[in-house]
């Protein structure tokens, strides 16, 4: 016996499984197109960010710290930048309660890519430790 959708026996079978557990829910296009667009504009995002972080454009290393007194320290470190470019970099000192105990904006302008910085940093008390906070392409 061939059993063909427009069977009428189908059809009583359908209205019987609909009664029983509900209409047959379906999802709209409309959501799953929606759904694909976010999915690929979060990948295209992702990948941006991610080439943009690879290459920022400036990058800056401490190399060290020494001459450590209640007065002063000497920092040590290195900028890399576009030649053109004159960057900003803000240094820290710390002391053993972590508290601030020196800051200052170094300004760097050499025409080079690679520039090493040495800078005596004023200090109000003994530092236990210095870092470059950030450097920037000044404005």
């Amino acid at each position: 016996m061939d059993r063909r959708p427009t069977d009428p026996s189908n059809d009583e079978q359908a209205a019987l499984l609909e009664q029983r557990y509900g209409p047959a829910h379906r999802r709209p296009v409309g959501v799953l197109v929606a759904l694909a667009v976010v999915v690929v504009g979060l990948i295209a995002w992702l990948i941006w960010a991610g080439l943009l972080a690879a290459n920022p454009p400036v990058r800056w290393e401490l190399t060290g710290y020494s001459h450590v007194s209640d007065t002063s320290v000497e920092v040590s470190f290195t900028v890399t930048k576009h030649l053109e470019d004159t960057v900003v970099c803000t240094v820290q000192a710390r002391d053993f309660n972590n508290e601030e105990v020196g800051r200052s904006d170094i300004s760097v302008s050499n025409p080079q890519t690679s520039v090493p910085v040495d800078y005596t940093l004023k200090v109000i008390a003994r530092p236990t430790t210095v870092e470059v906070l950030s450097c920037s392409v000044a404005q």
